[in-house]
């Protein structure tokens, strides 16, 4: 009775405790939904009056999570929005997606994550991330147990989103900028010195890679002409195989006309025996009647009549043996020149059963050759493999404290952390720029290497042509002011293209970036006409410094510039040509240089063409 009553208690114990442990982890969930919907209500997003509705995307393993947020979103609506909610276990895709939360039991999908939505208008929810400089929002737990949350703008500016300081004050702190920023230069030093080690063995896997190929392609080289010739010994082998087969069948003809000879001339001696053994009967008949038929001498005289016909008939039948005979004689030469015939015939097949045998060695020498290529491509793959492990694991390493530095020192220099001397903003925009300028080479780098590793994504819709052209016109403005350029445009406005509108824009903008750059006095055009049914040309003008023949060949080349007075002025990374090439090939399509030394130059891509809708 102890022992039951013992078991029934520790049964209400845990019971009790398990009820606790599940109300507060509903508890947690509904102050965290609260907490979205403050987070969504103090941000704002490009083009947000456009939105048909708030998509929320929550990450996570958590099945009272799950419950909750269905509960807390039912009936309800965000800035006068609908709610669009997906609770998934990884991380899904992300189009059209407004705000994510990550929970704390998916967190080490953050750094691919990070990678998928930088630069999106994307408000990312974390739960309790240590790493600091890495998050928008992060939400924590007190001491006392109490879930507040910490705020990273210049993360959430980097985004192009915008957050109120007011949201602050429903349980939320600030996150130090200065101490994230001298952590950043510590780290950007260090990182700095990781490039340099990872620039020259990347440098050395890429000469590996392609003394590879360039062994893979001789392999190939071989085995293709291996494999010619083992196709004209296997020609040779059908040819003999074919001559073979219709010896053999003339041998079986010229055998079964001798079979059919040899039995006539059996009959024809059979009956000449039978002819014989009946003169010989006649014969003794007259011998016996020979005197008793003296008186009869015209039976006599018909009777030898009789005979020299069939003496005649014998001599003809004689004759005839004769020439039978020899026709026996000519088979038999026949019989000998099939007999030779089989030899030759023979002999042809030792020779293909040699052939045969080399045939063999072949087969196994292209094996071994397989074999060898495969191992090379298997080192391709494992090479390849390397570099993207190592393009992945830099990507989030270089960029985001690259994105922190220049987010930091914007803030720094709009005077929102204290006011600045000038020496002090001299400073900080140096660093700044420097920051943009390395930020721009890891990107085009990162692009170049999932362009070249088959991994890069493309995004298709249908966008105007002019409309985009806008854009990058207003985008290069304040620097075409500034060096008293003149900026035109002729595109119209019936000009629609199915492609990648960022990836379209990227090239473009890089196009007319370098026309102003390299441009001192004059102007800057574009311009777009129908080349054909389903092409346009989109030509960017200038009238700048021009390209000496010798250099055009080097422009779409990585890492090559021009050597003149203005590329010292205009630094660049020496990609950006580079790039566009690469992405325009993906995008069928391709570019095109015109330019005369001191007279300026006209850059033009090709690109699909769709007819106004």
């Amino acid at each position: 009775m102890n022992k039951t009553f013992k078991y029934c208690l520790i049964l209400i114990l845990i019971l009790i405790f398990s009820s606790k442990l599940i109300f507060a982890e509903n508890e947690k969930a509904q102050i965290i939904a609260a907490y979205i919907n403050n987070f969504v209500k103090y941000t704002t997003w490009q083009n947000e009056n456009q939105l048909d509705s708030f998509r929320i995307v929550v990450i996570t393993k958590s099945s009272v999570i799950d419950n909750e947020f269905k509960k807390y979103i039912s009936n309800r609506k965000l800035k006068n929005k609908p709610i669009s909610l997906k609770v998934v276990p990884n991380i899904p895709s992300l189009e059209k997606v407004n705000l994510i939360l990550l929970t704390k039991d998916c967190e080490s999908y953050l750094l691919n994550l990070y990678n998928l939505i930088e630069g999106k208008p994307i408000l990312l929810v974390t739960e309790d991330y240590p790493e600091k400089r890495d998050v928008m929002i992060n939400l924590y737990q007190t001491a006392e147990g109490k879930l507040k949350f910490e705020l990273n703008e210049a993360n959430i500016i980097n985004q192009n989103l915008s957050i109120d300081p007011e949201v602050l004050l429903a349980g939320g702190t600030s996150i130090d900028v200065a101490s994230l920023y001298r952590k950043s230069q510590l780290k950007m030093r260090d990182m700095q010195k990781i490039i340099d080690s990872m620039s020259d063995s990347l440098f050395l896997l890429n000469n590996n890679i392609q003394k590879a190929k360039k062994e893979i392609s001789e392999k190939q080289r071989e085995i293709n002409g291996q494999i010619i010739e083992i196709d004209s010994h296997k020609q040779l082998i059908q040819s003999q195989k074919s001559e073979l087969i219709e010896y053999i069948n003339q041998f079986n003809f010229q055998k079964k006309i001798l079979e059919n000879q040899q039995d006539s001339i059996r009959e024809t001696s059979n009956i000449l025996l039978k002819q014989k053994e009946d003169i010989n009967k006649h014969s003794n008949e007259l011998k016996e009647q020979l005197n008793e038929l003296e008186s009869k001498e015209k039976q006599i005289f018909k009777l030898n009549s009789q005979i020299k016909s069939k003496n005649i008939a014998l001599d003809y039948q004689s004759d005839k043996i004769l020439r039978q005979t020899q026709l026996i004689y000519a088979l038999a030469i026949i019989g000998l020149l099939v007999i030779f015939l089989i030899i030759a015939i023979y002999l042809g097949y030792r020779n293909h059963k040699k052939n045969a045998t080399k045939l063999a060695l072949k087969k196994a020498e292209i094996e071994e050759k397989l074999i060898e290529l495969e191992q090379l491509n298997s080192k391709l793959k494992e090479a390849d493999q390397y570099k993207s492990i190592f393009l992945a694991s830099m990507s989030h390493e270089l960029r985001t404290p690259l994105n922190s530095i220049i987010g930091y020192t914007g803030i720094l220099l709009m005077g929102m952390a204290g006011d600045l001397n000038d020496e002090q903003k001299n400073q900080l925009t140096k660093v700044k720029n420097n920051g943009s300028h390395l930020l721009n080479l890891i990107n085009e780098v990162l692009d170049i290497s999932k362009i070249e590793a088959g991994k890069a994504e493309f995004e298709y819709e249908e966008f105007q042509l002019k409309a985009l052209i806008t854009e990058i016109i207003d985008i290069v403005y304040l620097k075409a002011k500034e060096k008293k350029l003149e900026l035109n445009h002729e595109v119209p406005e019936d000009f629609y293209v199915f492609s990648d509108k960022r990836r379209i824009k990227q090239v473009i903008l890089n196009l007319v970036s370098n026309a102003v750059n390299y441009t001192n006095e004059g102007s800057v055009s574009v311009k777009s006409v129908k080349i054909y049914d389903n092409r346009l040309k989109v030509s960017v003008i200038d009238t700048g410094i021009g390209i000496p023949k010798e250099d055009i060949a080097r422009l779409f080349q990585p890492f090559q510039q021009i050597d003149s007075s203005l590329t010292k002025h205009n630094k660049g990374t020496g990609l950006g040509l580079y790039l566009s090439r690469k992405l325009l090939k993906q995008l069928d399509g391709d570019i095109f240089v015109k330019s005369e030394n001191g007279k300026g130059s006209e850059f033009y891509i090709e690109i699909p063409f769709k007819i106004n809708k």
